[in-house]
């Protein structure tokens, strides 16, 4: 795991958590208006999961009372800038940069 002060940083991607019935959840009067779950993660832990969209399933767990999508992690979600040094990657902690 690296730690914040470590020089190492990695390229970052916030994904989301992926499928038809998540989707079907949000559009459920259940949901009340929940969003998707979305984690921010480094470009190596976003390649595992590229591979194998479940690869990160026990690290990247689903909130807002959503369902595990059926489909995994993936996507590229708009995200705010990663150059301030304040967001690590939620597999390995390595700190992200744009």
């Amino acid at each position: 795991m690296y730690l914040a002060y470590d020089d190492h940083w990695r390229t970052g991607r916030r994904v989301d958590n992926l499928g038809a019935n998540v989707s079907a959840w949000h559009e459920s009067p259940e949901a009340g208006g929940n969003g998707s779950s979305t984690y921010d993660v480094c470009s190596e832990c976003c390649w595992d999961l590229e591979q194998d969209p479940h690869a990160h399933d026990d690290d990247l767990t689903p909130y807002n009372g959503d369902p595990q999508g059926e489909d995994g992690w993936g996507g590229d979600v708009v995200h705010p800038p990663y150059d301030d040094g304040e967001y690590t990657c939620k597999v390995c902690g390595v700190p992200l940069r744009d």
